[in-house]
């Protein structure tokens, strides 16, 4: 009897060294497949208008935006906010209901502070109801952030104020930032 507790004495011992036997390295290898697309077949899709040759893709079928020389003292819009699904400048589909966050910053700085001189804003499109609503909006002084369902088209009208803007120092240059 003393043999058969003392063998499952050890026994337990031997066990529970050996469960708790720590390792000092491991290595996994698992296979990954991350493939990279143009703006318009990506996560995040955006899709110039045909309406306006300053808003194209590239040639790697990137979003761009360039405007030469735009006249001082005006307003430029592109699209129509309440058509935004006929007159756009460019669409945003997202393949996942995401918040998408649009964020412009000007290269040099705001020529002036108090008046956003660039504005992106969004609109959703009902087509039941023949309804634009506005989404979000981003200028240089502020982001948007919208909810979007998934696989939906979202409309974006841009309008560029040159109003009371120095045209010999003044450059609107910037970055257009679309996150998910």
């Amino acid at each position: 009897m003393h043999r058969r507790t003392l063998i499952a004495t050890v026994g337990a011992i031997v066990g529970t060294g050996i469960g708790a036997a720590a390792y000092s390295s491991a290595t996994v290898t698992r296979s990954a497949t991350i493939g990279v697309s143009a703006d318009n077949s990506a996560l995040i899709s955006l899709s110039p208008s045909p309406d306006f040759t300053q808003i194209t893709a590239d040639g790697q079928d990137q979003l761009s935006i360039n405007f030469s020389s735009l006249n001082g003292d005006s307003e430029f819009v592109f699209g129509d906010t309440t058509s935004p699904n006929t007159t756009y400048a460019f669409t945003i589909t997202p393949s996942e209901a995401n918040d998408i966050t649009l964020s412009y910053s000007v290269n040099n700085g705001d020529p002036i502070t108090s008046n956003p001189n660039v504005q992106f804003e969004v609109f959703s499109w009902d087509e039941g109801t023949s309804t634009a609503t506005s989404e979000a909006t981003a200028t240089e002084e502020t982001s948007g952030t919208f909810t979007p369902t998934a696989s939906t088209t979202y409309y974006v009208v841009l309008t560029i104020d040159t109003t009371n803007v120095d045209t010999t120092t003044a450059d609107l240059s910037g970055d257009l930032t679309v996150s998910a």
